[in-house]
């Protein structure tokens, strides 16, 4: 079960872990209930996206610049292709941000 509490960090997730903390601090729902809600919240989120399609790609360029600050990185990249399903895609310029945060 604890793989599935992946999505709780997502906007959603935080948005009804407060909702739910909330309501417990008002007497208005049991702890018991609110985990309830939480563990039936990650259960619905795992089944929705399991089924979204997934496609692996490559991507070659050359960096014109990179950035870091807090574990986010900022990569400039010039002339591009992406390869995704044996498609290529050719792009002038991309900016790929990326996080080390989990």
């Amino acid at each position: 079960m604890t793989n599935w509490r992946l999505y709780r960090g997502c906007a959603l997730g935080h948005a009804l872990q407060e909702s739910l903390d909330e309501l417990v601090a008002q007497k208005k729902l049991s702890d018991a209930m609110a985990q309830m809600i939480l563990d039936n919240y990650d259960k619905a989120f795992n089944a929705a996206v399991k089924d979204i399609p997934t496609s692996k790609g490559t991507l070659k360029a050359r960096l014109k610049s990179y950035k870091s600050l807090d574990n986010y990185w900022e990569f400039t990249l010039l002339d591009a292709t992406l390869r995704v399903n044996s498609v290529d895609h050719e792009l002038p310029a991309i900016k790929v941000i990326a996080s080390a945060n989990v």
